[in-house]
């Protein structure tokens, strides 16, 4: 992003025009909420990320309890998981 002054730059006596100031103010305005977006998206993958990896380990732990185990299947239903999780909550691997 540029910053204000760099786009008055050659008129930066523009700056002292109330309708400039009311325009920066809103620019610092929105900026401000398009960080707070993106930090709550950030916490928000990682909250459905934890609940993911929860779910593998009693996936796990419930596989390992019983006494006939495909192991071949298990590996395939939890890329299965994984991959469709992912795609739809937009985690990148």
């Amino acid at each position: 992003m540029k910053s204000i002054h760099s786009i008055f730059k050659k008129k930066s006596y523009l700056l002292n025009e109330p309708e400039v100031q009311e325009l920066i103010d809103y620019c610092d305005d929105l900026q401000s909420q398009l960080i707070d977006i993106k930090q709550s998206e950030q916490f928000s993958k990682e909250d459905i990320f934890k609940e993911m990896i929860r779910e593998i380990l009693v996936g796990c732990d419930e596989i390992l309890e019983g006494q006939d185990i495909d192991y071949k299947k298990m590996i395939e239903n939890l890329k299965f998981y994984i991959k469709t999780n992912c795609e739809e909550y937009n985690i990148r691997l």
